[in-house]
């Protein structure tokens, strides 16, 4: 097992979720640069690399215009992510029934496998739904912290009240407004940033 030189910080994103999450935000087409999401984050994480896991939507003349925006959208959305240096990209791929496949084993398999071989001190899981308690759990018996970012449309519950520290990034007081109220025990550590003011609203 190698031994760190210095105390990294890794961020392991469910990149299809977070666009996702962004979709149910802003109008058809739009997007936020994820350089800036990382920005936020900063303001209360380290953040040394971004492992970055993501499938790119099919595009054909056969989808509305409505999903021919949101997936255009989504390239350029990936592509900007990957393109940044200390990000890897991990890309997925859709099965004949049309759902996403090879992405949460990968990221599951990362976040342990690196905690494992000790490359990161603490990380952060971005993500909007509860798939990652399990994996969660196996890292923290590392005795190393293990956060959660999210975007604040996607809110896990479980996910919330097994990790140290939770992030979210909120767009309009949206979380403020509609998620929060619905959460029946506010767990300790929730720390909310509210981005309006601080990313750009970009067009596909």
């Amino acid at each position: 097992m190698a031994k760190r030189a210095k105390k990294l910080t890794y961020l392991y994103v469910d990149g299809s979720n977070l666009f996702k999450g962004i979709t149910d935000l802003l109008a058809p087409g739009e997007y936020f640069l994820f350089s800036e999401l990382i920005a936020q984050m900063e303001k209360k994480f380290q953040i040394d690399k971004v492992y970055f896991y993501g499938t790119y939507f099919h595009t054909d003349s056969t989808l509305t215009v409505t999903k021919q925006l949101e997936a255009r959208a989504q390239r350029r959305f990936f592509d900007e992510a990957k393109n940044i240096a200390r990000v890897t990209f991990i890309k997925g791929y859709y099965s004949s029934s049309k759902k996403e496949k090879g992405i949460d084993v990968k990221m599951a398999v990362d976040i342990v496998k690196d905690g494992y071989e000790d490359c990161y001190n603490e990380a952060i899981v971005m993500t909007g739904d509860d798939d990652f308690i399990y994996v969660i759990s196996t890292a923290k018996k590392l005795k190393r912290p293990i956060h959660m970012a999210t975007i604040g449309t996607r809110y896990g519950y479980g996910t919330a009240m097994n990790v140290h520290r939770k992030l979210i990034l909120d767009y309009n007081k949206y979380f403020i407004n509609n998620v929060q109220p619905t959460i029946r025990k506010i767990p300790s550590g929730l720390d909310i940033i509210e981005i309006s003011s601080e990313v750009q609203i970009k067009k596909a």
